[in-house]
């Protein structure tokens, strides 16, 4: 393998690996055919070429109309995630909530964290339904 071709084939990671598993050999061949005679760096042209379709075809596959299947689990999990999180943000809080021994709290005190945590526990419930 030359340094040419070893250049261009670390450029072309860029590309998804489904991507460079169709096409690599086939854009490696291009690539190295235009060359010039003795050239060891691929041309500024091409390497801005290399990565705007890397990054393009990666976008694609990202936010195309294949990727809603995707976003949409993701959004699931971050539908339960979050509001367990502030679940136990709120927990917390409510747990280190300094208790009067003698029993002198003001029950609204003692209420507080409860209420901000109850609406955590409905959404979790209502995500996992």
């Amino acid at each position: 393998m030359s340094a040419l071709e070893e250049r261009y084939r670390r450029l072309l990671a860029l590309y998804p690996a489904g991507h460079r598993a169709l096409h690599e050999e086939e854009m490696l061949g291009v690539m190295l055919a235009q060359a010039g005679r003795g050239q060891r760096y691929p041309g500024p042209r091409d390497v801005f070429d290399l990565v705007k379709g890397g990054l393009s075809i990666r976008l694609r596959y990202a936010f195309g109309p294949g990727s809603g299947a995707c976003w949409r689990e993701a959004l699931n999990v971050a539908a339960v995630v979050a509001p367990l999180h502030l679940l136990v943000l709120e927990t917390s809080t409510w747990a280190v909530t300094p208790w009067a021994l003698d029993g002198t709290q003001p029950l609204l005190t003692a209420v507080t964290p409860l209420v901000y945590a109850l609406p955590h526990l409905l959404v979790i419930w209502l995500a996992l339904r």
